[in-house]
């Protein structure tokens, strides 16, 4: 899997989205959503980062955020052993 480019601001607010594979509507279930809720929320608990807004819709997800660190955590290990 290839890396996106991007540039780091510390601080600064990220505005992430993302789409399932042909929009597929991943989220008709609220069990499905709240899974994703769950994971947007537990980051703030260790500090990773701070939520401003997000949303989730039935094919998509948006979320802005602002990263406490610019270090890697340990979510970040578990991710790229994924790949």
């Amino acid at each position: 899997m290839s890396r996106l480019r991007h540039i780091v601001i510390p601080d600064y607010p990220y505005m992430v989205t993302t789409v399932p594979a042909d929009r597929f509507p991943v989220f008709t279930d609220p069990a499905d959503a709240q899974i994703v809720l769950d994971a947007v929320l537990h980051g703030r608990s260790p500090g990773w980062w701070k939520v401003i807004a997000f949303v989730v819709m039935l094919d998509h997800l948006h979320i802005m955020m602002i990263p406490a660190t610019l270090e890697p955590t340990p979510g970040h290990a578990a991710a790229n052993d994924l790949q």
